[in-house]
């Protein structure tokens, strides 16, 4: 089993110690991993480290480069890998790096499920950020409904028993009757109720 460090986070890495550093040496560092170069890698370091002012800089440099040199294996790129053609990659998918699809419409507004229904809306999201939906929704087709149980069919019943039947009339059509001028407060409303075609 091969083990790889997680691109984010080794980036985060590279942005927290050469906070100082210009944009571009960072850039330059990243792409050195990236394509797994360890000699322009040194180079870049050396830059960043011309760049540093004080004590503080210089082990931030330091502490990068020590990261990198013991983690240099597990950096390579995967296409990098030289691997029988056989072997199954496992991809960490949408749950390891894209967490934020989860928090957004899982806790947005202060939301708040059940276990059932927070497992069912994981399952949902990560199928279809990873498209497997039609795995998740196959598996959910023999589980999502649940038999009805006798006991709720009795109750049902009886609360269906005690609520009579009501006949109903229908719609009432209705005037207001002025005994004053359209100009009057009782006019007025009259004439705007009658055109909103309420009257």
């Amino acid at each position: 089993m091969e083990h790889q460090r997680d691109v984010y986070h080794v980036h985060r890495k590279v942005k927290e110690r050469l906070h100082f550093a210009a944009p571009e040496v960072q850039e330059g560092i990243r792409q050195s991993i990236w394509n797994h170069d360890k000699t322009s890698l040194a180079l870049w370091l050396d830059t960043a480290e011309s760049e540093a002012e004080g004590n503080d800089e210089l082990q931030d440099v330091e502490r990068l480069r020590k990261y990198l040199t013991r983690n240099w294996t597990y950096v390579e790129p995967l296409n990098q890998w030289q691997m029988p053609e056989k072997v199954h990659l496992i991809q960490p998918g949408a749950c390891e790096a894209g967490h934020r699809i989860y928090s957004y419409r899982m806790k947005h507004q202060g939301r708040c499920w059940s276990q059932e229904g927070a497992e069912a809306m994981v399952q949902l999201i990560t199928a279809m950020k990873n498209e497997e939906w039609d795995a998740v929704y196959g598996q959910w087709g023999r589980t999502a409904y649940k038999p009805i149980s006798q006991r709720f069919k009795n109750i049902m019943r009886k609360v269906m028993k005690r609520v009579p039947m009501q006949p109903h009339k229908g719609v009432h059509q209705g005037s207001i009757g002025t005994y004053s001028s359209a100009s009057s407060p009782l006019g007025k409303l009259a004439k705007r109720l009658q055109m909103a075609h309420i009257l």
